[in-house]
């Protein structure tokens, strides 16, 4: 399926491929992943020919690690393009993780967003070390992924708040368990 956002922040045309089976998926994640471009600047994308959206892949070289997803430069005829791995993504969920409102989408930006830092280090911050590349890409995520997911921000502190609260009541419950014994 192609990609062009009419005009909306400027003009960019890439295509998402997504290899799923289930139609429904291929469709919904296509659609998630439009949506999350719509949030970047269309200068950031300029020279990115497609994206891939696998189920399954994404085996590292070094062992027992998996890749999320890969940006691979442009070379001879072929475009600059992004690979994702649904499964690594979701550390062994099933890809349909991604309805979950909160936890699902996140995740799949956050890595798609990453992956667009590498491209925009390769394409306009050639000062940038490969030693800073990972952090300056991540900077990015995290910057573009809090732009995307609005709501996020808004409900971080009382979640945090809560989390303390949980983590506080399970220590004590362990503790009055540990000495009933």
């Amino acid at each position: 399926m192609g990609v062009s956002n009419g005009g909306h922040k400027g003009y960019y045309r890439m295509n998402i491929l997504v290899h799923v089976d289930s139609a429904f998926y291929r469709w919904y994640v296509y659609r998630k992943i439009f949506q999350m471009l719509k949030t970047l600047p269309a200068t950031d994308l300029i020279g990115l020919d497609r994206i891939e959206v696998y189920e399954d892949g994404g085996k590292s070289k070094l062992k027992g690690q998996c890749r999320l997803g890969t940006y691979y430069c442009k070379e001879d005829n072929h475009g600059a393009y992004i690979e994702l791995f649904l499964r690594n993504i979701y550390r062994g969920f099933s890809y349909r993780t991604i309805l979950w409102p909160f936890f699902g989408e996140a995740l799949l930006t956050n890595v798609l967003f990453h992956e667009i830092g590498h491209h925009c280090i390769k394409t306009y911050k050639h000062g940038i070390g490969r030693d800073r590349g990972e952090e300056y890409a991540q900077q990015y995520a995290n910057k573009y992924t809090r732009m995307h997911h609005k709501y996020l921000i808004r409900i971080r502190k009382p979640a945090t708040i809560l989390i303390s609260a949980l983590k506080w009541v399970v220590g004590h419950l362990r503790h009055l368990f540990a000495t009933r014994k």
